[in-house]
């Protein structure tokens, strides 16, 4: 797939992703957040975007941004697919924190985890 492609493709998901996106996946008083537990990085099946009726990109990134990961539609689709769910290189897991907790997603080589939000300098 070309990057012109990619970038058609993008273009016509982002209406519906970001309306699906307005949802956050809250449940008992936890925020549910998506991440990759491998080393590799964070990425959908084909399976998953169509599920989530989004266009295949060919990569499956569209969830990629933190902003995007307690999305109530990723996480359902995670739930409901399961293993069917990770893209080629993630094993995906959602984890819970508190919902009133500013948190963000680290990685280390694709490997992620939430941690509370804070301020860094280097």
């Amino acid at each position: 797939m070309s990057g012109s492609q990619f970038d058609l493709i993008q273009k016509a998901n982002k209406p519906l992703f970001e309306k699906m996106c307005e949802v956050k996946s809250v449940r008992n008083g936890k925020r549910e957040i998506v991440i990759n537990e491998c080393f590799g990085g964070f990425s959908l099946s084909e399976a998953a975007y169509e599920e989530l009726g989004l266009k295949w990109d060919g990569f499956g990134y569209i969830f990629n941004d933190d902003e995007y990961r307690d999305c109530q539609a990723l996480v359902s689709v995670v739930k409901k697919l399961k293993e069917k769910s990770w893209g080629g290189c993630a094993e995906l897991k959602i984890v819970e924190v508190p919902d009133d907790m500013k948190w963000t997603i680290e990685e280390y080589d694709g490997k992620e985890w939430a941690s509370e939000a804070h301020k860094a300098w280097r």
